[in-house]
């Protein structure tokens, strides 16, 4: 199945911290104080994973950090309720229906599962060679769909856009012909994936990818 463009525009801007929202869709992003997230990931940087109970019917955004963690929060108070701990380096989070969630290890080459809450992995995935980024989940099958950067092992190769059928086994890889860098993706409510990647290896642009 190939890729059908979008377009190409814009230049890739980066950012110092990655945020995921795990559960339901809500109206609204809250802010959260830059303080707390930076002073939590280095408290927490050299323990095991560890969450608060009663949360298990509670919105939580997870947020990973540079040091190896994921910071865990209730969604609107704000207030740090886990950090889950022993990644390399950690990415970026969805959610599927369920509220399981997923976690990429960019270094690892692996997508991490946790139960909504849930302090151990109920499942990890390999993802053959490359290095995953961002990450969605379709409501409807259950499939989750991860954006690789490049190929682990030779970096200045094009990256891929993996679908595990189910969230489970072995996963349908999906590249183009052009040099793409695949940063994050989105299912709709239709089960149609959009994906976006850094293009070019001297000036790199935004490419736009539809896949029904």
């Amino acid at each position: 199945m190939r890729f059908s463009s979008f377009g190409r525009f814009g230049i890739i801007l980066a950012t110092g911290v990655l945020l995921a929202s795990c559960t339901a869709s809500q109206s609204g992003v809250p802010s959260l104080p830059a303080s707390n997230s930076s002073s939590a990931a280095q408290r927490h940087s050299h323990v095991s994973s560890w969450m608060a109970k009663g949360l298990k019917q509670r919105d939580l955004l997870y947020v990973p950090n540079a040091n190896g963690t994921v910071s865990v929060y209730r969604y609107w108070q704000r207030t740090l309720v886990g950090v889950l701990t022993d990644f390399t380096r950690p990415w970026g989070a969805c959610s599927d229906q369920s509220g399981d969630v997923y976690i990429t290890d960019f270094t690892a080459a692996k997508i991490y599962e946790y139960a909504h809450g849930g302090t151990k992995a109920i499942k990890v995935l390999d993802d053959p060679n490359y290095t995953p980024e961002g990450c969605s989940v379709a409501s409807g099958s259950g499939n989750l769909a991860v954006g690789n950067g490049t190929d682990y092992y030779y970096y200045y190769t094009n990256g891929s856009l993996a679908v595990y059928t189910h969230g489970s086994g072995k996963p349908i890889l999906y590249t183009t012909s052009d040099d793409d860098h695949f940063t994050s993706c989105a299912y709709d409510n239709h089960g149609d994936l959009l994906t976006v990647s850094r293009y070019g290896y001297y000036g790199f642009y935004t490419q736009f990818y539809y896949l029904p």
